[in-house]
């Protein structure tokens, strides 16, 4: 069931335990002052905020990885009913997932798309990869080449998992538990997704409806608009 976070959720969320977190917060106090910033992340998501924070604040930070997006939630809720801990400067990183964020305090800091990772695909940042990690100089004809290949299989990949991802945001937006659970794969019986292939095998709505036939069948109107918008869990 997609999570919305109304006040009332977000007060249930704060009276759960967080006390893996509070301890590595705890712990890092004696190696911080009150200007350090200190960043609750989701925990995958470390090294990309890690060089990023410090690199536009200038300022120095520590990381806490709070082991998902609830444990950030918990603890950005904690702490801001916490006078004691007020005069250290805190930030908190979340994925937008499929989630309903709008309720979610300003202070945390909710990604644009499903996930960071969505944000190292766009086409600058390949260049920037491209140049930085391989020495790919701009002028290199190579560079053109390796853009247009890019460009050409990442258009082949949106539109082997974009249906599905529409099809599961449209999923978590319906009442009660479903056994759609995301892997770190994208379901290879509808789309075969290799190093060096990508091969559409089953990738329409009713192979979706067979393949999960407890959850509710989504229309095509619905569909369609959570078409318009989507950038799912693999797109990276």
């Amino acid at each position: 069931m997609e999570r919305i976070y109304t006040p009332s959720a977000l007060e249930q969320v704060a009276s759960e335990s967080i006390s893996v977190v509070l301890h590595k917060f705890y712990c890092s106090l004696a190696k911080i002052s009150t200007s350090t910033l200190v960043c609750f992340v989701e925990g995958y998501d470390l090294p990309y905020y890690n060089s990023r924070v410090e690199a536009i604040s200038g300022q120095h930070s520590v990381f806490i990885d709070s082991g998902g997006k609830k444990n950030v939630v918990r603890a950005q809720q904690y702490f801001s009913r916490k006078d004691a801990y007020s005069d250290y400067r805190k930030l908190y990183f979340v994925d937008s997932d499929y989630d309903d964020n709008s309720c979610l305090p300003d202070d945390i800091f909710v990604t644009p798309c499903y996930s960071v990772e969505n944000l190292c695909v766009s086409d600058d940042s390949f260049i920037k990869i491209m140049k930085g990690i391989y020495k790919v100089d701009y002028e290199n004809p190579k560079l053109d080449k390796a853009i247009f290949f890019y460009k050409v299989e990442k258009e082949k990949f949106i539109r082997a998992t974009s249906l599905f991802c529409a099809w599961y945001k449209c999923v978590k937006k319906l009442p009660g538990e479903n056994s759609v659970k995301l892997s770190e794969s994208f379901p290879q019986a509808i789309s075969e997704i290799g190093a060096d292939h990508i091969i559409e095998k089953n990738n329409n709505l009713h192979f979706f409806n067979e393949k999960y036939p407890d959850i509710q069948d989504i229309s095509d109107e619905e569909l369609h608009v959570a078409l318009k918008a989507i950038d799912g869990k693999w797109r990276i």
